[in-house]
């Protein structure tokens, strides 16, 4: 939607202007495995957060919709002080929203792991839109409502 999006940081443009030599343009399945990867407490460098907030989930976001795989590591970010970046949870949001509305009910049906992901996204979207306020409550909730009317059976 327009006003999620106008959330999203202003000047990503399409990364090719000022971008160095150890970001190459970057595939789908490669910013998801670098989502992964900072999102890895053991591994992830001290400035993950902020990799994941001006780098990763932008650039994510520019690529359209990411695979219903990444569900699983966009809904612990939610989790309380697990992404200090105000921007990378509404990034979380955003991508959450867009993956629930892309998918629905076909495409996130297609195995166990997806399936528990879906389920795991909504309840956790479904206890932010309870207990949160403001920004995070209205955000948990277009998520909820787009994964309702994509079909998704855990949202109605």
């Amino acid at each position: 939607s327009g006003y999620v999006q106008s959330w999203l940081a202003k000047g990503q443009g399409d990364g090719k202007k000022g971008e160095d030599a150890s970001h190459p343009a970057e595939t789908v399945e490669h910013l998801e495995r670098d989502l992964v990867d900072l999102n890895d407490a053991e591994l992830a460098p001290k400035n993950a957060s902020k990799d994941l907030a001006t780098r990763v989930l932008p650039r994510l976001c520019a690529h359209g919709v990411p695979g219903p795989n990444t569900l699983e590591v966009l809904t612990r970010m939610l989790a309380d002080g697990a992404c200090p970046e105000r921007f990378a949870l509404r990034y979380a949001y955003y991508l959450m929203h867009r993956i629930l509305e892309h998918y629905g009910r076909a495409g996130l049906g297609t195995n166990e792991t997806v399936k528990a992901a879906t389920s795991q996204c909504i309840k956790t979207l479904g206890e932010e839109a309870k207990i949160r306020a403001g920004v995070r409550r209205m955000l948990a909730t277009r998520a909820l409502v787009a994964a309702a009317r994509a079909g998704v059976p855990e949202a109605a």
